[in-house]
């Protein structure tokens, strides 16, 4: 689960029992603790748990999909993060004032989405759209229920309709789309889905577990023509119209089945090109990580990109392997750490090197500042108008002429449309903006464990576990820590323990790309070849 999501310890149902009596009710002995196959005990568990922790009331119908909280909650943080780690400035921490809109395409009865995306974001708005009149006429209600109307703005369409165009004419700039598309074949034409409850298709049937109950959901909610990844590929198509593409930011949809991951990625990259900024995520729904998967997937055209952690975070597996990875713009260097150059020194050597340059080129050539990240990590977050730092920088400055900026590589600049729409200084389409990471563990061998994790079969179909998993609270796994002994194999020795630290450089938005691989090679040579005791 995210880090942030409250759920992520589990949920203590006699507590929950204790806060929300009307919930008390469907506790029962054994280790699930409540019936799951019981619908209306699913449905008071959400109420109950969006009232105590979210001050959300909601009506929820017994014939429409009723939603984990945990596991929605987990998508909307990620949005978070996107947004935050690209937001254009020097820090990718959550800006409390900047006003935020978003779509969710099949909003559904519940309107769970952006329920969670107000309640944890007080400047966030929402557009929400749906095929199912009767869904959305839940959804007002659910609006109505919290005072959220002016927030909240709720349109029907129809299957066929454009995903995007009803939106942008309530808003015309989005700051990003999300969508938890139906996963399943349907056997039935889109102009004949019925809106009432129905028993699914045996296909779909057959995919249900046996200790589980069927779904309360309608035939358009569980499935659509031609399964999910055709479903995901018109999204994507439709986002990269002139008309839309500079109007948003993000895109994201959640996906159901893991082999449909790469072949979405490689579409972005045929329609993004080489370049193409996309990010891709693991939702695991439950605790201790022993519950079923969904897999995020966004992709952007503005170019601004994504922290690593938060670009590419727990996808593996078989069939996936480093078909994922994101845009060529990260650089990582392995510093080996001890009693001479411990963790703070290596951070002391890479600000001392960014301030000497600041100062021999001035504040209008190089801007920075640091901030503290997760784990104790140091995020060193700044903007470069060129090369201040090569023996001809050198020469100029010392001239007295101007250094030079990115309009020497005109060939690398950014297309125009890629920056349209977006609210950025001016410089910072001319030079570069960076992430200067210091203090993540280096990598280490992956254990059996891992191995085992990431070649679950889970390629072929998407198969759900008892709901109870989504909501379990198993033991918590250990955090990582921020320096790792790895093996290092030393030239006519044996295996010998070392100590290293990764100091990781991302480039955060569309510039130079021989800029960026120039400015890693300076600090790379810099930290690397000084002496362990001048650090």
């Amino acid at each position: 689960m995210h880090e942030r999501n409250i759920y992520r310890a589990g949920v203590d149902f006699a507590q929950l029992g204790k806060d929300c009596p009307q919930f008390a009710k469907y506790l029962v002995k054994g280790p699930s603790q409540i019936d799951f196959q019981n619908p209306d005990a699913v449905r008071e568990l959400t109420t109950s748990l969006l009232k105590r922790d979210f001050n959300l009331t909601v009506d929820l119908p017994n014939d429409r999909l009723c939603p984990p909280v945990p596991n929605r909650l987990n998508y909307i943080h990620w949005l978070q993060d996107l947004l935050d780690s690209t937001s254009g400035g020097e820090s990718d921490e959550y800006d409390s004032e900047r006003e935020v809109i978003g779509l969710d395409i099949g909003v559904g009865a519940s309107c769970i989405y952006p329920l969670l995306g107000c309640a944890t974001r007080p400047n966030w708005k929402f557009v929400g759209t749906d095929i199912d009149p009767i869904s959305l006429c839940h959804a007002q209600r659910q609006l109505t229920l919290n005072s959220l109307h002016s927030r909240i703005h709720l349109i029907p369409t129809h299957p066929a309709a454009p995903f995007f165009s009803p939106a942008l004419l309530v808003a015309p700039q989005l700051d990003f789309t999300m969508c938890n598309p139906p996963f399943y074949h349907s056997p039935y034409p889109p102009t004949s889905l019925p809106y009432h409850l129905t028993h699914l298709p045996t296909p779909i049937t057959k995919l249900h577990p046996p200790n589980t109950s069927p779904p309360q959901a309608t035939q358009s909610e569980m499935s659509i023509p031609g399964g999910e990844l055709p479903f995901v590929r018109r999204i994507l198509h439709e986002s990269a119209l002139p008309d839309v593409r500079t109007r948003v930011q993000w895109f994201s949809v959640m996906l159901g089945v893991k082999s449909h991951v790469v072949p979405l990625v490689d579409e972005i990259k045929k329609v993004g090109g080489e370049g193409a900024n996309f990010a891709v995520t693991t939702f695991i729904q439950g605790s201790g990580g022993g519950g079923t998967r969904r897999w995020g997937v966004a992709w952007s055209w503005t170019g601004w990109r994504p922290g690593w952690g938060i670009g590419v975070c727990g996808v593996k597996g078989k069939g996936i392997g480093g078909k994922v990875k994101p845009f060529k713009g990260v650089c990582e260097i392995l510093v080996p750490v001890g009693k001479e150059r411990g963790v703070d020194k290596v951070k002391r050597s890479v600000i001392g090197i960014i301030e000497d340059l600041a100062k021999s080129a001035g504040r209008k050539e190089l801007k920075w500042g640091i901030t503290e990240g997760k784990n104790n990590e140091t995020l060193l977050n700044g903007w470069v108008s060129g090369d201040l730092w090569s023996r001809a920088a050198r020469r100029r400055r010392a001239r007295g002429t101007a250094t030079v900026d990115s309009a020497q590589h005109d060939h690398e600049q950014p297309q125009e449309e890629e920056t349209q729409g977006r609210d950025v200084d001016e410089n910072s389409l001319k030079g570069m903006w960076f992430r200067i990471t210091i203090g993540l563990p280096a990598p280490t061998t992956t254990t059996q464990n891992e191995e085992a994790e990431g070649d679950e079969d889970e390629d072929e179909e998407m198969t759900p576990v008892p709901e109870q998993q989504l909501y379990d609270y198993a033991p918590q796994s250990q955090p990582h820590t921020h320096a790792s002994s790895v093996q290092v194999q030393q030239r006519g020795s044996g295996a010998e323990t070392a100590t290293l630290i990764t100091i990781r450089l991302t480039r955060c938005n569309p510039s130079d790309t021989v800029l960026f691989e120039s400015f890693c090679g300076m600090l790379r040579r810099k930290i690397l070849c000084e002496p362990a005791s001048t650090c």
